[in-house]
């Protein structure tokens, strides 16, 4: 399910190296403000990983406060959610990571429109190249996250709501196996 939540991220937000939501620069502003410094940077990234996560947090909620007697089908949607939610993440910004790279070194070079100060080329392929090593290390952030956390069998359970409403969280696997 990561691995599907990760492509769809990818084609999603980095476009497969051309498109995506990163061009939506020329939608919004037209061809004259493709190159945006608001969509071709990290930017996009971190909009689209709050969204996502925004959006996975929302169903996470709803599923901390549905009622005692529901389906399984919701538990088995819950626990592929957490990997689908991680995988996407990480197809984010791996997708704005080689779409960056791409518009740098392979498309013809376009630069910036709205940057605040004028650069020569030199330095605005610097500014792409940095975006594009930032968000490289943030996917390789997340795919860090996903494989420790998938490693260890215990999977991180939801902050649950008790009986009474208040909200408390469970202890985890390892506290309760060192006692």
């Amino acid at each position: 399910m990561a691995f599907l939540g990760s492509c769809i991220g990818f084609v999603l937000i980095g476009g497969a190296g051309d498109g995506g939501f990163i061009d939506a620069d020329i939608d919004l502003l037209g061809i004259g403000g493709h190159r945006s410094i608001w969509f071709h940077s990290i930017f996009i990234g971190l909009a689209a990983e709050s969204a996502f996560t925004s959006l996975f947090s929302l169903q996470r909620l709803l599923y901390c406060n549905l009622p005692d007697e529901h389906l399984p089908l919701w538990d088995r949607l819950h626990g592929l959610s957490q990997r689908f939610h991680a995988g996407m993440i990480r197809g984010c910004w791996i997708g704005v990571t080689t779409h960056l790279a791409i518009d740098s070194h392979v498309d013809g070079w376009t630069p910036y429109k709205d940057l605040p100060i004028a650069l020569p080329n030199y330095a605005q392929h610097l500014v792409m190249d940095l975006n594009a090593a930032a968000s490289g290390w943030f996917a390789w952030q997340w795919h860090d996250k996903i494989k420790r956390h998938f490693r260890r069998n215990a999977p991180s359970l939801p902050r649950e709501i008790s009986k009474n409403g208040q909200a408390f969280s469970l202890p985890s696997v390892d506290a309760i196996g060192s006692k």
